[in-house]
């Protein structure tokens, strides 16, 4: 189901891009209590994300696709840690996975452990609201087979929900 979803949206995600080009990242967040681990995944175009990780990184020249895998990761990964965190009852502590090219978007994977319940989240994602005024960062947060969404934009970085008690 959330593969399908995952699909659906990648699709809608090009289709949206083609029609009107705006900057936007989406970020699905699952809650998967029995493993009391949080997944994340944020999908960034490429185009977008690039000249954002050449200015982050001091390095105009930054080819995303032709760039070292150790020297492209510990950059992406620098960079999530200071534009995205999550806060539960506590900080939530994100580990980087990695990455992956899927044509012109490239999808960054986080876990978060020892997450056994999850009432409330807080999310923050400055992701390239310093490059983009106009950016757009949608945010599906899934848990007991709930979705609830956030939309974060540069005046807005941080939104939180709430599933009770």
């Amino acid at each position: 189901m959330i593969q399908a979803f995952s699909h659906i949206s990648t699709l809608l995600f090009s289709m949206v891009w083609s029609l009107h080009p705006f900057h936007i990242s989406v970020t699905e967040i699952v809650h998967k209590p029995d493993e009391k681990v949080i997944q994340v995944s944020v999908r960034l175009f490429l185009d977008d994300f690039e000249e954002t990780l050449q200015t982050f990184s001091d390095n105009k020249t930054l080819d995303i696709m032709n760039a070292d895998k150790t020297y492209l990761n510990e950059e992406v990964e620098k960079y999530l840690k200071q534009h995205f965190s999550l806060m539960g009852k506590k900080p939530v502590t994100l580990e980087y996975l990695g990455l992956e090219f899927d044509r012109d978007v490239m999808w960054c994977y986080l876990e978060g452990k020892k997450v056994k319940s999850l009432e409330a989240l807080e999310v923050t994602s400055s992701i390239m609201t310093e490059i983009f005024p106009d950016q757009e960062n949608l945010v599906h947060i899934r848990r007991e087979g709930k979705v609830k969404s956030l939309r974060l934009t540069t005046k807005k970085t941080v939104d939180e929900v709430n599933w009770g008690g």
